[in-house]
């Protein structure tokens, strides 16, 4: 997603789940819209670790809650949404499978 001209990423890692939870346990009283902020912050913090791990040195700054309170709200609910979509990404279980190898590899992989 670009915001103010650069590229904000967001990654669902364990570590940004985590500081989430205890975020939401902290501070029962926020609204949605002030959850929605803090995870994309710690989504986008989680992103740019990842990508500094991966030895990328040019990495954009991170997101802030005052860039984000200067926005138009348009952008913050495609900002939720862009949060909701990648966290389910990042949340989904893949299994891959391998063809049956033996005698009866041919019927067992038509089942």
């Amino acid at each position: 997603m670009i915001i103010n001209n650069r590229e904000v990423g967001l990654f669902y890692s364990v570590g940004a789940h985590c500081a989430y939870s205890e975020y939401l346990i902290k501070h029962p009283e926020d609204s949605v819209s002030s959850a929605v902020i803090q995870k994309a912050l710690l989504m986008n913090k989680a992103w740019l670790e990842a990508r500094k791990r991966a030895g990328d040195t040019d990495l954009p700054k991170p997101l802030t809650r005052d860039e984000i309170y200067q926005l138009p709200m348009v952008v913050l609910n495609e900002l939720a949404d862009e949060v909701a979509a990648q966290e389910k990404r990042d949340s989904e279980v893949t299994v891959e499978t391998a063809e049956p190898k033996g005698k009866n590899a041919k019927s067992a992989a038509q089942e």
